[in-house]
């Protein structure tokens, strides 16, 4: 019986260990998911800029025109280059801070198996010792029936 309860509680060990991986790749595939949204929205972004770029490149008359439209451009780029790593990171961030809340959880969860489990030990280690102490005193009992007969 008590082999089963044991099986039982490693059993459950293995599984919360397995959802816990489960769980953080989950985690991790989104956030994949999040980043290459976060790419493709950028380069989205760069393609629209340049067709408008193109356009008021052929509407510019003179040099002074094209020196004002490219400090746009430039500004613009670097506005873009700044909104992209930030979302990058933030994401990130967030990740991180979701993969860590999991493993605090899945902790936590393994902490209270592993209280359970020892709690268990304990019990059958005190089932034990009182089965064994009142084995002694059946035998002593008996033995000492056996001396008073035939004394």
């Amino acid at each position: 019986m008590q082999q089963q309860h044991q099986q039982a509680f490693f059993f459950e060990v293995y599984r919360s260990g397995l959802r816990a991986a489960a769980d953080m790749m989950k985690t991790s595939l989104e956030s994949a998911e999040r980043l290459q949204n976060q790419q493709l929205e950028g380069i989205r972004g760069a393609m629209e800029e340049n067709v408008r770029s193109t356009r008021q490149l052929s509407e510019v008359g003179n040099l002074g025109e094209l020196m004002a439209l490219q400090n746009r451009f430039a500004g613009a780029q670097i506005e873009r280059t700044m909104e992209f790593w930030t979302r990058a990171w933030r994401s990130a961030g967030e990740t991180q801070a979701a993969l860590i809340g999991q493993a605090q959880n899945q902790i936590g969860q393994m902490g209270e198996k592993v209280r359970e489990g020892y709690a268990m030990g304990a019990r059958s280690a005190e089932d034990a010792a009182r089965f064994a102490g009142s084995q002694a005193a059946n035998l002593g009992s008996q033995h000492e029936r056996k001396d008073r007969k035939s004394a």
